[in-house]
Parts: structure tokens; sequence; C-alpha cells
């Protein structure tokens, strides 16, 4: 019995670590697309909402019909239409929706960048040693955000190249955490 609870154990933590592997791989071919192309990524990341927000839209329009209650149809209607007017937006036009992107960006590298600064204190508390670059780009990365969230318009692309090399030092820190785990 205990053989067979260490090897959901086992399987749960490979899991666990395919799981952070894939995260990171998606970090970091994120952000250098980001670095590469901003606009382009920007544009890319509004039209990947708006296919997200149609399609579940329309799935809740579809499903709308299938409620007994007259209320839960108008919800699921009202919701769905919530969900694929907006959508549909943001693929016709994305352009219009950069903007919104930006400052959301703004606030993803601003987490990112408080985040960056937590995991270095917490590096000079375990190790006491290896902390000082980490705080350092955790500090600019975080100055970058609120930057970008106080100027959106004035650094639009500079916002994906920003965004870009966090993301991009994100995954190489997290593959540098775990690959020293092992």
């Amino acid at each position: 019995m205990a053989r067979e609870g260490e090897k959901r154990s086992h399987i749960r933590k490979r899991k666990k670590g395919c799981l952070t592997g894939c995260l990171t791989n998606i970090l970091l071919v994120l952000g250098v697309a980001m670095f590469v192309s901003p606009i382009g990524a920007t544009l890319l990341i509004v039209q990947v909402v708006g296919w997200t927000l149609a399609v579940a839209g329309a799935i809740t329009l579809l499903n709308c019909w299938r409620h007994a209650s007259e209320g839960m149809r108008q919800a699921d209607l009202f919701m769905g239409l919530l969900e694929v007017i907006p959508g549909v937006c943001l693929i016709v036009w994305p352009d219009a929706f950069v903007a919104v992107v930006y400052v959301i960006i703004g606030v993803i590298v601003l987490v990112t960048g408080v985040n960056d600064v937590i995991e270095a204190n917490a590096v000079r508390l375990a190790f006491g040693a290896g902390w000082v670059w980490r705080m350092a780009i955790g500090v600019i990365t975080l100055l970058a955000g609120v930057a970008v969230v106080a100027s959106p318009f004035a650094m639009a692309e500079l916002v994906m190249l920003v965004a870009g090399l966090a993301l991009i030092f994100d995954g190489i820190t997290e593959i540098i955490a775990g690959v020293s785990m092992r």
C-alpha cells in the first residue's frame, strides 16, 4: 500500500514538472515573439483574446436554449452576447483595442517585477548570495511596469519589448530553478 502512495506521489511530481516545463517554454517563446515583433505580437494577442471570447460566447449562446427556466435562458443569452460582441470586435478591429492590451501588459510586467523582488528576497534569506542581480532586475522590471501603466500610449512599442524581456528572464530563471532542484 505504501508503494502505491509513493508511486502516485512520483506521478504527481512528474506531471507538475511537465506542466512547469511547458509553461516555462511558453514564457520563453512568448517573450521572444514580443521582443522580435512587438506590434505583431500585440495584434496576435488581441485576436487570440477575441477568438476566445467569440467561441466562449457562441458556446454559451448554444447552451442557453437547453435550460428549462426562462430566467436561465435569458441570463445565458445575455452572457453569450456579452462575450460574442466584444470578441468579434477584437477580431475585426484588433488595432483599435491595442491600447487596452498595453495597459494590461503593463500591469502584468508590474506584477512580474513585484514577484521577482519577492523571489530575490527569498533567495537572500535562504542562501545569502546571488540575490543582488535578481533584485536589480526585479526593481527594473517593477519600475518599467509602473512607467507603462502610467503612460501606456507613449510606451506602446517599449511595453512589448520590456514585457518580452521580462518573460524571457522569467522563463530562464524558472529553467535555472528547475535544474537546480534536481
